[in-house]
């Protein structure tokens, strides 16, 4: 078979798929209800960007005030390669333990008013020894992750 019979061939294929998959998505089923569906979910709230902002340095602040930080900075972004994410760069004393100041920072993100809110990411280093570290990530919208966290510190404020 030559790659002319191919391509002669393929050629259909390429057109029929996109029109198959619209019939099958846009077309409604034939005992699908007429009127519509009869619930209404709505989205969650959404801050202005620079709401958002704002709360992330007041979210900073707070960080800075737990106990082992010496120095903390939280900023919010939602970017393509970034969205809807709050990252949050903490410097402990030596003394401090990461996962104690970590559940700390997850606690206060999960009780703020920042929104949309997907992705918490932590880094975390001692001030006196860079290479005593730390980085997680927590996905908020992780549904068994949103359970964990709702069950510890209740619903997130919308």
């Amino acid at each position: 078979m030559t790659s002319e019979g191919v391509r002669s061939r393929a050629w259909p294929a390429i057109f029929l798929t996109p029109a198959l998959l619209w019939t099958l998505t846009a077309c409604p089923a034939a005992d699908s209800d007429p009127e519509g569906p009869t619930t209404v979910t709505t989205a969650p709230s959404t801050n202005e960007p620079s709401e958002n902002e704002d709360l992330a340095q007041s979210l900073g602040s707070a960080v800075e005030d737990l106990a082992g930080v010496e120095r903390a900075t939280a900023t919010w972004q939602d970017r393509f390669e970034v969205p809807e994410t709050l990252s949050v760069t903490v410097g402990v004393t030596p003394d401090a333990d990461f996962d104690s100041v970590f559940d700390e920072v997850v606690r206060l993100a999960w009780t703020s008013e920042i929104s949309p809110l997907s992705t918490l990411t932590l880094y975390g280093s001692d001030v006196t020894d860079a290479q005593r570290n730390d980085q997680r990530n927590v996905f908020f919208d992780d549904g068994d992750t949103a359970r964990d966290l709702e069950e510890r510190y209740g619903p997130r404020p919308n």
